[in-house]
């Protein structure tokens, strides 16, 4: 019978063995598709599955070392959780709902210069975890991994904790101010009150990351130290793996633009054309 930590590893490797290529499929469409390119949501939606297929790389580090059951040398241990530490997609979500106003206002290159800021940040916090006061360890025997067992590092968890709790509330505020401030101003001088699909699947969106990134958090923060069995842990580490997939599965599932693009790489075609033709038909 092969070892728990085994078990978990091949887990967690076919999980994410599903997630990159949603995540590849997806870049592939924006970066291929004509009416993407031009449009800063998009170009942050490409950003953002281009991380996520960067940490989802540090996720398979940890399957890898599972499986085997060693960490191989104490810099691959270090290279996992670092991977997954060194990008926070929360600044990536905060531009796709402030979108409305850089569009609006033409300020593209404003987009950017933050994006290669952020780029410049993650690169920095990987590096910073590599070094021994602040790194992270892979614990093989729980598929997960910890802070280094020092004061320093263990201020820096807190730190980068309540930062990804701040910034993503503030995603979801600016994503709930953003649609109010649109619906109001076109119904401030209408007698009749409108509100469209898009902007209501915008805040669908927000809220759903809002909620399961939360709960995942506070699963680490506020159960795990008291969790004992191993399956628990390995439901845990499925839950927070699945973080990476959330996007491409949103993207796919309630992006009109994206779906029709997808149907047509999987052969669907027939389907465009029928949905197309019942709707020029009408």
């Amino acid at each position: 019978m092969l070892p728990h930590g085994v078990v978990a590893g091949l887990i967690y490797i076919t999980e994410v063995s599903i997630i990159v290529p949603l995540h590849i499929v997806v870049i592939v469409i924006l970066l291929r598709g004509q009416e993407f390119r031009n449009l800063t949501a998009y170009r942050i939606m490409t950003h953002m599955s281009i991380c996520e297929c960067v940490q989802m790389m540090g996720y398979l580090t940890g399957n890898v070392m599972s499986i085997c059951q060693t960490t191989f040398h104490p810099y691959v241990a270090r290279v996992d959780p670092g991977l997954k530490k060194w990008i926070n997609s929360m600044p990536f979500r905060f531009l796709v709902f402030v979108d409305f106003k850089m569009t609006a206002a033409g300020e593209k290159k404003f987009c950017t210069i933050v994006l290669v800021v952020v780029w410049t940040l993650s690169v920095m916090d990987f590096a910073i975890h590599m070094t021994p006061e602040l790194s992270m360890v892979y614990i093989v025997e729980r598929n997960t991994f910890w802070f280094a067992d020092n004061p320093l590092a263990a201020l820096s968890g807190r730190i980068e904790y309540y930062y990804a709790a701040v910034t993503l509330f503030c995603t979801l505020v600016v994503c709930v101010a953003t649609v109010i401030t649109i619906v109001v101003k076109r119904n401030q001088f209408s007698t009749q009150f409108k509100i469209a699909a898009g902007e209501v699947k915008i805040f669908a969106q927000s809220f759903i990351i809002f909620l399961y990134l939360s709960l995942v958090r506070c699963a680490w923060a506020y159960i795990a130290p008291y969790l004992r069995g191993e399956a628990s842990f390995v439901a845990l580490g499925i839950a927070s793996q699945a973080v990476g997939g959330l996007n491409p599965l949103i993207y796919c599932t309630m992006n009109k633009a994206i779906r029709q693009h997808l149907l047509r790489m999987l052969g669907c075609k027939s389907y465009i054309t029928t949905t197309v033709t019942s709707i020029h038909t009408k």
